[in-house]
């Protein structure tokens, strides 16, 4: 059977890894460099030369017209993550770079060309940036056999997954950029989400970024740096911030205008100057608490932790203080998610496999049964005439899942009707514009003979791998219109934006 690879395409670093065949575990497979964690960095070098990982997370503030980092941040968000020379690149395409870079290592490592990998995300991605994702794997030249939350990926890694049936299990993932949050029932044969929740935009690298500001304020007030200098802060920073995981004070040097300057700072300096940050943390998994305990969930078996920011003392504390007296597990946290993938991307491979035997087939991992992160819903006009977002699937609710509903036209002889697709994070049935996102736009043309109030029938489903697809038609006429929601950093301008003279509208009857 041709070898699969389970992807962590993380934010500030990333992961490759295949199963290991005596093992039955996943392994990381080494970059060029002989490491296994990438930098999730691209720098365009003079002549188009093209640096990708480690090197070029080191030119990010030397080069920053030419460096792009951090582009999952952006990706399914912008259209474009950097442009150079006059040449813009979206972030798919910057992940694909990046993509393809660790496919080239992986192929070289074991002696094979590589078609076919699972690729993780947060649990807490739309499907806007999870059609994102898929597109960059593609362009990177894989098969995208699925995509999964990579709390749960880190679920799979876990010796024990076999012995939590019966179980309840939090997952809490705080990686370089985002934070995800997965509690899930562990059954015999299955995991069955329960809740989902987490922050894209709160990771280790915000913990730096104000780590460096303080330092900057208090130690190196008055004091300037060079582009050379402000890297070697960057680094060494990042470096105090792992050592003061361990201890309570380091010391280390950076060099400025008035020479090389010596800084010490304190385990209680870095806490103070990122306490908004842990506040940030912590108040995620509280509301995440609140939600367990309305769906009467109130006792957690364990909580597993992943990512590397976990590492920071804070973290496991505030965890504690919430959920006191829960055993709290962390095993291979910057690797967990890359290698829970490869086994979960093995065993869908021997699910296709007509050779394997049934009991072999379900050795290595338990089927998931997953839950939707987010409330997605069409935008209409309700009795008062007041335009609002009506959700059809719900938060939380088990995927996939499809609903149907009826809309109306607007008006007599109405020739279209415009079906803007809306995400929002809570389950609420209606939602004002304003308190919810547009995912994207898709036009049903319409039988001009019709009279106002005619139905209009909108279905939107919403796949396993978090991808959702809409359904709009009008029997009479026979009309319809399907659309994938494409990522709008795809779209053009002119995709999203209705002209104003067109009727745009559809008339929702409350019953």
């Amino acid at each position: 059977m041709e070898k699969v690879v389970g992807i962590d395409l993380g934010t500030t670093n990333c992961a490759i890894a295949a199963e290991d065949s005596f093992t039955g575990k996943g392994e990381c497979i080494p970059n060029k460099e002989g490491s296994n964690l990438t930098a999730s960095a691209v720098c365009f070098q003079n002549r188009g030369e093209l640096i990708i990982g480690n090197t070029a997370y080191e030119c990010k503030i030397i080069y920053p017209d030419t460096t792009v980092t951090l582009v999952k941040r952006l990706i399914g968000i912008e259209k474009i993550a950097i442009t150079v020379d006059g040449k813009a690149y979206s972030p798919q395409q910057i992940d694909a770079l990046i993509l393809k870079s660790l496919k080239e290592d992986a192929e070289t490592e074991l002696g094979q060309t590589i078609h076919k990998a699972v690729i993780t995300v947060p649990a807490y991605f739309d499907s806007n940036r999870r059609q994102a994702t898929m597109e960059a794997g593609m362009e990177a030249g894989f098969e995208v056999l699925d995509l999964l939350d990579e709390p749960v990926a880190a679920l799979y890694n876990a010796d024990t997954i076999r012995s939590y049936a019966g179980k309840t299990v939090l997952i809490y993932d705080l990686g370089g950029g985002t934070l995800d949050i997965v509690c899930a029932k562990i059954t015999e044969t299955s995991i069955d989400e329960i809740v989902i929740s987490g922050d894209n935009h709160l990771g280790g690298s915000d913990w730096d970024k104000a780590f460096i500001s303080h330092i900057k304020s208090t130690k190196l007030k008055g004091v300037s740096l060079d582009a050379s200098a402000e890297q070697e802060l960057a680094n060494k920073a990042e470096m105090a911030k792992k050592e003061l995981s361990k201890k309570n004070e380091t010391v280390f040097t950076v060099m400025t205008s008035s020479g090389r300057k010596e800084i010490c700072v304190t385990r209680e300096e870095f806490e103070h100057c990122t306490e908004a940050l842990l506040n940030r943390a912590m108040n995620v998994l509280k509301e995440t608490k609140e939600t367990l305990e309305e769906k009467g969930v109130f006792k957690l078996d364990q909580i597993i932790l992943c990512g590397g920011s976990t590492r920071m003392p804070q973290i496991e504390q505030g965890i504690a203080s919430i959920y006191p007296g829960v055993d709290i597990f962390a095993k291979d946290r910057d690797q967990a998610v890359a290698k829970g993938a490869a086994i979960y991307a093995e065993a869908l491979m021997k699910e296709k496999q007509p050779s394997v035997s049934r009991s072999e087939k379900m050795k290595p991992v338990k089927k998931l049964n997953r839950v939707t992160s987010r409330s997605y819903g069409i935008a209409a006009f309700t009795g008062e005439d007041e335009k609002k977002v009506c959700n059809m699937l719900f938060q939380n609710e088990e995927l996939p899942t499809e609903k149907e509903d009826v809309f109306y036209t607007r008006y007599d002889h109405q020739t279209q009707a415009a079906l803007e697709v809306f995400e929002s994070i809570d389950a609420q049935k209606y939602k004002e514009i304003g308190e919810a996102s547009l995912l994207g736009k898709c036009c049903l043309h319409i039988n001009g003979n019709l009279p106002k109030h005619s139905p209009i029938i909108v279905n939107l489903r919403l796949e396993e791998n978090g991808v959702l697809h809409v359904h709009g038609y009008e029997k009479s006429g026979k009309t319809e219109v399907t659309a994938h929601m494409q990522t709008k950093a795809l779209l053009s301008r002119d995709d999203l934006i209705v002209e104003k003279q067109q009727v745009d509208d559809i008339y929702l009857k409350v019953v």
